[in-house]
This record gives structure tokens, C-alpha cells and sequence, in this order.
């Protein structure tokens, strides 16, 4: 498509360069315009269909039918709907055997061991020190060579 539109606008483009360049640019707008409004009726069009745990084949009264989880997943230690507690469902555990006994180990809140934490914590400081340090470095030395003016043009 774009090909033949190149085609189209090199007919011309040496008697007007600025005509062959708008009519590429009204047909690409035309197309993405078209495009989007093609994806979103799409994008609707599944909405309609797949809404309120129904599938929606047509209007009439038959014209649905109950959309259900296999049972396999709904029963799934990773998906966790068996695992619920009072307090919500404990994700992460992977869907094998061994999650079983592991399950006692990990810590169910989730916050990881101190020393894992802090070594981004460590590494983020040292960063924000080190700007602070070159700034007042770079501060300092435009300050020496200024006539001490307190305020140093950047530019």
C-alpha cells in the first residue's frame, strides 16, 4: 500500500515536492485514523462478547453460555484460589510438590531478607553522594572563577 502511494507521489514530486509530500501525509493520517478506529470497534467487539463471564454468540435468547475456569487451573497451587486465607491469597508458590514443604520457609510477607533490601538502599545512597559531591565540586570551582558574584550564569 505504502509502496504504491511512494509510486503515485514520484509521478510528481520533482514538478512539486511540497503536493507528492501532503498527499503521503493525508493518506497516512487517513490510515491510522482508520486503523485506530478499526482496532477500537475491535476492541469493543471482544468486550461485548466476553463480558459478565458470558460469551455472547448473538441476541437471541439461546444466544449465550456460561464461560467457566477449567478445573485444573481454579485447583492450581500458583493460581491460589485453594490456598486462600482470611488475609488473601498467598502468591507465589510454584505448582509442584516441592512448594508444598518450601511453603513453611518462605517468608509470607513478602519483605525478603534485611541484607537483600539494603544492597539497593546502599547503592542508591552512594549514587545520590556522589552527585552531591560533583555538584559541589563543579559548584565550587565556577564560584572561583567568577569576579564573586554569588549567582554563575550556566550557559
Amino acid at each position: 500500500l505504502v509502496e504504491d502511494w511512494e509510486k503515485e507521489a514520484s509521478y510528481f514530486e520533482h514538478e512539486s515536492p511540497e503536493g507528492a509530500m501532503d498527499m503521503l501525509t493525508e493518506r497516512s493520517n487517513r490510515l491510522a485514523e482508520e486503523t485506530f478506529k478499526d482496532w477500537w470497534a475491535f476492541a469493543w467487539s471482544l468486550v461485548s462478547k466476553y463480558r459478565g463471564m458470558m460469551i455472547v454468540h448473538n441476541d437471541s435468547a439461546i444466544g449465550t453460555e456460561w464461560q467457566r475456569y477449567p478445573a485444573w487451573w481454579l485447583e492450581s497451587l500458583d493460581v491460589g484460589y485453594t490456598t486462600w486465607t482470611k488475609k488473601g491469597p498467598y502468591h507465589g508458590v510454584p505448582d509442584m510438590p516441592k512448594a508444598i514443604e518450601l511453603s513453611a520457609v518462605v517468608d509470607p510477607s513478602g519483605l525478603g531478607s534485611t541484607a537483600t533490601n539494603a544492597v539497593p538502599i546502599l547503592v542508591a545512597l552512594l549514587a545520590v553522594l556522589g552527585a552531591y559531591v560533583l555538584g559541589r565540586s563543579h559548584g565550587h570551582d565556577l564560584g572561583a572563577r567568577s569576579d564573586g558574584d554569588c549567582y554563575v550564569s550556566v550557559a
